[in-house]
């Protein structure tokens, strides 16, 4: 506790002063009377725990020869020092002109702990400290900068921010394994969470919205990213009681269970997950078969401790989600199995862990003694199993036998030419009745039959257009009346009143990418005639405004350019003025934009009328902006600007003409269709940066190049 935390403090009578001796009478650290440094103090990065140093200022509390040093920080927190620099100068820090974030840019990334401990991001919580040190002014000024959270009564806005970042820092704290200061951090904030959640109630503030769940939870009405609290204070109790014990033998099971404490997956992306089924630990377990099924399960419904690893919707919302050992020992159950389980009922609501484990248990008793391509079978042959097990068991029996797949990533190895590789299934041709093709096709058209009159109809057309390609892997002969089902339901969409299909959006947006799937897959399979319907389909399709899947739309056209009727698609969709493909640079285009160029769709004659129009079209479209050469090896040498889209450039190669960083040269529609042509064709050589005179020069020789290619 800072020397002087207790003392007393005659403060003015607003708003602020008043919630800010609150704070400090709860427990906020007080930095009275502590000398100001230059100080290194460790922080946390929920992506990995942190943990790494970070110079900033702070006030160094006095050594007192046990624990080394520690200084009270800008987010109120007291920090163990990794190391003391100069004496710094506070009112230099805030000086009027020193440069510091406006507006409210500091409060979306309010999260991130190493924010919080600047010196150089103004917040409502850094004007309390300067108050409690009689910094006035300078807090005045700061208010200007962190307007509107120093309007009413700021004190709910300033104790979340405080619990946050405790919570944060110790969350990050447990993911790295530094259960000392997590530890300090859950008992610091039970004691302060209801002294926080009584003043706020007093107060009489609105409830706090808890985003990760549907149902509130009573006990934490203001700080709802406290709810797994008492799971962290637990575990840290645990764990450094228990950091003298020797580890078991890695090669018995329960060591093997015990171990899982120790899973330390990593978020792989926002919004993203973690994929405990990856961790070598996990893996342990599943190398080892079915005679780890009872113990995992007995893990999953009875153990209550938790891994290292944590997820999160994003990284500067407050909210994160400390995996437990029972999630990891579900993880190594359905890779093992490779069944994913519901985990929620029909309202939605999570099953229980014992509730899961049942599921469990039930499934392994009626299949344990079958072999996993057998268990594959007879949930695929099981009429009550549902879509959702059909399709994996589908997809296991399809799966090529030297992929791996894990919690969600597949690896595929490097493969020879011609190399024939065996599905998973293969075992399964052997004449039985029914047939695995009998089978899919059967749950394809099951599928599709279930109507619930509600958006979920969308997905399980999807589904039904998945067990299809499915079946195109196991047998493409039987495949094509299947696929041909599936498409017509597909060309058909909105064609009657009242159409689910065609209800919350545009179907060619839902249901493009299957659609363009299934087409490929029967055409591949030897009916072409899938090209000509689909031909017709997409010209009747409205493609403005979908962007994303547009690279699954135009996957089609290419395989099957050489077809009159997808020939005629293609002039269509890239010259027709109705069609928003007509100009690929215009806006809303950007996001296939990059892939569609590498594609051979630019070399058809269809598209080649497009760029030929726009060869002659110099119209200003865009510019390009270098960075400074030192920063290449850490970001694009340049950013491209469109119109609705930016995308990043490489190339310049030494070139002479490159413009020095800073300078936004401009450039027109023809500079833009020859530098993608030339950059992705092989086309001639072109830069957008070039002089005008020099890019006229281009532009020629790039419609010359295209005439005599045709």
């Amino acid at each position: 506790m800072p020397p002087q935390q207790n003392a007393e403090w005659k403060h003015g009578d607003d708003a602020l002063s008043n919630a800010a001796a609150v704070l400090f009478e709860q427990g906020l650290a007080n930095p009275l009377g502590l000398e100001y440094r230059e100080i290194e103090i460790a922080v946390g990065d929920p992506w990995n725990g942190g943990g790494y140093p970070i110079k900033t200022h702070g006030w160094i509390s006095p050594k007192d020869g046990k624990d080394g040093q520690f200084a009270v920080a800008w987010n109120g927190l007291v920090y163990p020092v990794v190391r003391v620099g100069d004496t710094a100068d506070l009112h230099q820090d805030w000086a009027p002109d020193a440069k510091t974030p406006k507006g409210n840019r500091w409060d979306f990334w309010n999260a991130s702990e190493s924010l919080s401990v600047s010196y150089a991001s103004p917040s409502v919580l850094k004007m309390v400290l300067l108050l409690r040190l009689g910094e006035v002014e300078t807090a005045t000024r700061i208010a200007k900068l962190t307007e509107p959270k120093t309007k009413g009564d700021p004190y709910l806005s300033l104790a979340n921010d405080w619990a946050w970042f405790a919570f944060e820092r110790a969350v990050c704290a447990h993911e790295r394994g530094d259960d000392r200061l997590a530890l300090a951090d859950a008992r610091l904030l039970t004691k302060i969470q209801p002294l926080i959640e009584a003043e706020a109630k007093q107060r009489d503030f609105k409830l706090a919205t808890d985003f990760s769940t549907r149902i509130r939870d009573s006990k934490l009405p203001y700080l709802p990213f406290l709810k797994e609290l008492p799971a962290l204070l637990t575990d840290g109790e645990r764990r450094v009681a228990n950091r003298e014990n020797p580890s078991l033998s890695k090669k018995d099971i329960a060591a093997l269970i015990d171990d899982l404490q120790n899973v330390d997956a990593r978020q792989w992306g926002q919004p993203g997950g973690v994929s405990l089924a990856q961790d070598a630990r996990v893996q342990a377990l599943v190398k080892r078969g079915k005679e780890v099924v009872e113990p995992l399960l007995d893990a999953m419904e009875n153990d209550t401790r938790l891994t290292r690893s944590v997820s999160f919707g994003r990284d500067f919302f407050r909210s994160r989600h400390l995996i437990s050992v029972s999630e990891a020992a579900y993880a190594a159950l359905a890779d093992l199995l490779r069944v994913q389980f519901k985990t929620y009922d029909e309202k939605g609501a999570l099953f229980s862990k014992k509730e899961l484990a049942a599921q469990i248990r039930a499934y392994w008793a009626k299949m344990g003694a079958l072999t996993d391509v057998e268990r594959f079978y007879t949930t695929l042959k099981d009429d009550q199993a549902g879509e959702d097990q059909w399709l994996q068991a589908a997809a296991n029996i399809v799966q090529s036998s030297d992929v791996e797949s894990h919690g969600g990533w597949t690896t595929t190895p490097d493969r020879k030419v011609d190399q024939k590789i065996q599905l998973r299934g293969e075992s399964l041709r052997d004449g039985r009745t029914p047939s695995v093709s009998q089978l899919l096709a059967q749950r394809s058209d099951d599928i599709a039959a279930i109507r619930t009159h509600s958006t979920r109809d969308h997905f399980l057309y999807i589904d039904a257009g998945q067990m299809a390609l499915y079946l195109t892997e196991w047998d493409k002969t039987e495949a094509i009346s299947t696929l041909k089902k599936r498409l017509m339901r597909a060309w058909s969409i909105g064609s009657e009143p009242h159409d689910i299909l065609a209800f919350n959006g545009n179907p060619a947006e839902h249901f493009g990418t299957i659609i363009a799937k299934m087409t490929l897959a029967r055409a591949l399979s030897g009916d072409e005639t899938a090209y000509d319907e689909y031909a017709a389909w997409i010209q009747k399709a409205e493609l403005k405004g979908v962007s994303f899947g547009c690279d699954e739309l135009q996957k089609p056209l290419i395989q099957g350019a050489a077809r009159p009727s997808i020939g005629g698609a293609i002039d269509y969709l890239f010259n027709d003025p109705q069609s928003p493909w007509s100009n690929v640079l215009a806006q809303g285009n950007g996001f296939w934009l990059p892939g569609f160029w590498r594609t051979s769709l630019p070399n058809t004659a269809g598209f080649r009328k497009q760029a030929l129009r726009g060869l002659a079209d110099k119209t200003l479209v865009g510019t390009i902006t270098f960075n400074p050469p030192k920063d290449w090896n850490t970001q694009e040498e340049a950013q491209i600007q469109m119109k609705g889209m930016s995308m990043g450039f490489r190339g310049s190669n030494g070139d002479p003409d490159t413009p020095p960083p800073g300078q936004k040269c401009s450039f027109r529609v023809c500079d833009a269709y020859a530098y993608f042509y030339s950059k992705d064709q092989k086309g001639p050589k072109f830069q957008i940066f070039w002089s005008e005179t020099k890019r006229d020069a281009g532009v020629l020789a790039c419609h010359d190049w295209l005439e005599a290619t045709k």
